[in-house]
């Protein structure tokens, strides 16, 4: 399913956004195979020093709005520029870090480089998710949303160990009043007990996707993709995203989407390595199920089986069907 209206001529900046261990950085990679943009990951990553903003943010899926947007707006802009700032960039660096002087460097030969080769800005981050909606009008992107079951998303969670607390949440008022106000009991509950990881990724997928729903709704240039229709087929589910979001599926494309997900390769990523993007795609899609017990499994379909039905209708009948036992 890739859900939006005709390919778009323009040349705008590409937004690739969902929930974390939603497949953002795979979407993300494959996107910039053609080598059409400069790729730029999760500026709003809480753990990300070496960003465009002079500082980390503070919370995880930080929520930009009209109403706080001076302290973001002008970074961004001056990164859809290819503006560098290296003085922020060393001021920023971690004493004896190893990776640090690495994406430095990296960042002050790609941002020229987009500039005069006239590139477009990629932007990988799922911590946007709540405020694409302000990327669309304040910057010009194109949203592209990256949709997968809530088995395979909490499956991944439980795996690596990713909690979550909900009172990165609850201490954006903004965000709480204008995009989450109906789960709020439901997370200031969660935030007080002591819950485990599948129950807190069950509330959060289904904040998450709600919330595109709703924006999907009133904005019809929002392109939704379900990570289980590219992973089924990818050369061709990547060469239909390329071109409805009017990117050239040149052969150099074609041929990195094949070699990131072909049978030969590994059929998941390491803990230690959770982001490796050269994974079998088909295969992976089985790998929630050695990762959630029976009991695991049943109480997340009933509890995101509300929303995740607008994504997966008939019980995802329609991703079901050429799976025959790999998702449920």
């Amino acid at each position: 399913m890739v859900d939006s209206q005709q390919p778009v001529k323009r040349r705008e900046p590409i937004l690739v956004t969902g929930m974390h261990r939603s497949g953002t950085s795979w979407v993300g990679t494959m996107l910039c195979a053609g080598g059409d943009f400069i790729h730029l990951p999760e500026p709003l990553n809480v753990l990300n020093r070496q960003t465009i903003l002079p500082s980390r943010v503070e919370q995880w899926y930080t929520y930009i709005s009209d109403v706080n947007e001076e302290v973001y707006l002008p970074h961004y802009r001056d990164a859809l520029a290819f503006r560098l700032h290296p003085l922020q960039n060393i001021r920023n660096a971690r004493l004896g870090s190893p990776r640090d002087p690495f994406r430095i460097t990296k960042r002050w030969m790609s941002f020229p480089l987009g500039r005069i080769q006239r590139r477009r800005l990629l932007i990988r981050d799922p911590f946007a998710v709540f405020s694409s909606d302000w990327f669309v009008r304040r910057l010009g992107f194109r949203v592209v949303v990256v949709v997968r079951h809530p088995l395979a998303v909490i499956g991944s969670l439980k795996r690596l160990g990713y909690a979550f607390d909900f009172k990165n949440l609850l201490t954006q008022p903004l965000l709480m009043d204008e995009r989450l106000s109906h789960f709020r009991s439901e997370m200031e509950a969660m935030a007080r007990a002591r819950t485990d990881i599948v129950d807190q990724g069950c509330l959060l997928w289904r904040a998450v996707y709600d919330c595109v729903a709703a924006t999907q709704a009133r904005d019809a240039s929002l392109c939704v993709v379900r990570h289980e229709d590219l992973s089924l087929t990818p050369v061709e589910g990547f060469g239909r995203l390329h071109e409805l979001l009017g990117l050239s599926f040149s052969d150099r494309a074609r041929r990195t989407v094949d070699q990131h997900t072909r049978e030969a390769n590994p059929n998941e990523g390491s803990k230690t390595n959770p982001f490796k993007v050269s994974l079998d795609s088909r295969a992976n899609l089985r790998n929630w199920r050695h990762r959630l017990s029976d009991e695991e499994v049943d109480r997340i379909l009933e509890t995101t089986r509300p929303v995740a039905d607008r994504f997966y209708p008939n019980d995802g009948a329609d991703v079901l069907k050429p799976l025959r036992g790999i998702l449920l």
